[in-house]
Order: C-alpha cells, then structure tokens, then sequence
C-alpha cells in the first residue's frame, strides 16, 4: 500500500497493527456506521477473526479471550453512565426537596 493510505489507516483507532508492508483485501460494507459495532482483524494464519468494536487489536487477531461482555449485546451510547448519574442525583434531591416540603406543610397545617 502507498504511504498515504498506510497513515490513513494505522492512525484510525484500534488499526495500530497495521503494518506499513501490509497489502489490502476489498472489502464491501453497505452499512450505517451507527449499525456496525464490531472490529475485524486477519491473524498472520490468514484467520478473520470478528470482535466488539473497541476490542484491543492483539486480542482481535490472536482471539485471545476477554472479560468483557460478548459482542452480541447491545451497547449504550459513549457518556451514558455519567448521564445516568447526574439524573439520578438530580432526582435524589428533587425528591428530597418535596420531602421536606410536605413536612413543612403538615407542620404549618398542624400549627395553624
């Protein structure tokens, strides 16, 4: 492969392995990028190997087992944890705000 084409390609995530004598297969993907969620890696065998997009590239050549989930499951957006949190901490003191609400107007209603 020309120069152009190995820097486009080794400097994409996760393509490190990418060797600048290496040549390239076709490969045809008629896919949305939002559909694809698995990386494919070629094993110095000639083995393709599929694995979960974000997987280490030795571990997608080598298939070498990992403690992550499997593939198959579906995946949350990048973020979504930290979104998760804040609305629930949001909410933890929307409910304690009512709380405290409610007991100031028992009071006030008990009092009046």
């Amino acid at each position: 492969m020309n120069s152009t084409l190995f820097h486009d390609l080794s400097t994409d995530r996760n393509m490190g392995w990418v060797r600048s004598d290496g040549w390239l297969t076709y490969v045809s993907l008629d896919a949305p990028d939002t559909s694809v969620t698995y990386d494919m890696g070629v094993s110095s065998t000639g083995v393709i190997r599929l694995a979960h997009f974000g997987t280490p590239p030795a571990q997608v050549v080598d298939g070498q087992q990992s403690h992550a989930l499997p593939g198959w499951l579906p995946t949350l957006p990048m973020g979504t944890p930290q979104v998760a949190k804040a609305l629930l901490f949001l909410l933890g003191i929307v409910v304690v705000l009512l709380l405290i609400f409610r007991v100031r107007a028992r009071y006030l209603a008990r009092n009046a």
